[in-house]
């Protein structure tokens, strides 16, 4: 082979091997956000277990709260704890379908919406949460008015609200 043939032959060489490299790289990142998604999807799991165990363990609290019955002041603390538990699992979720992690058709915020509405302890709770966060500030951080459109679309007829009770949010 004449001089040039090789370099023109360890150019080839060369760029096989940069493409080779790339593909194995753009394989190595798809491996590892998979990874970081299966991991993602396993604490949430997890939470929602652990969510479920402490309303189970708090059920009668738990059910006299979202119907709004008196509470002592401390099962009001344990009512709040547990109510604060599912708004950021709700949070949660709706971040993950932003990111485009998780799939939700109808919307987080509708779900939830429905949950507010069916639960007037809940509920309580929840507003007094977003009158706070008016407060403290003048975004929509706690996603209070999204909600309250949705909610709004309940009272008014247009979205039907849950048929039935569901106590584990």
């Amino acid at each position: 082979m004449k001089p040039t043939n090789w370099k023109d032959f360890a150019e080839l060489i060369g760029i096989v091997a940069i493409i080779l490299t790339l593909a194995f790289v753009g394989f190595q990142l798809q491996q590892d956000r998979d990874i970081a998604i299966a991991q993602l999807i396993t604490d949430a799991e997890i939470k929602q277990i652990e969510l479920s165990n402490l309303m189970s363990s708090h059920s009668s609290l738990w059910a006299r709260g979202l119907q709004g019955e008196q509470l002592t002041t401390e099962e009001e603390v344990v009512f709040q704890s547990i109510v604060h538990a599912v708004i950021v699992k709700y949070s949660s979720m709706e971040q993950r379908t932003n990111r485009g992690l998780l799939d939700r058709s109808g919307g987080i915020q509708r779900q939830f919406a429905l949950h507010i509405h069916a639960n007037p302890g809940f509920r309580r709770v929840w507003q007094a949460r977003c009158e706070y966060y008016k407060i403290i500030s003048d975004s929509n951080i706690s996603g209070c008015e999204t909600i309250i459109l949705e909610l709004k679309k309940i009272e008014d007829g247009t979205l039907p609200p849950l048929p039935f009770k569901l106590w584990s949010l």
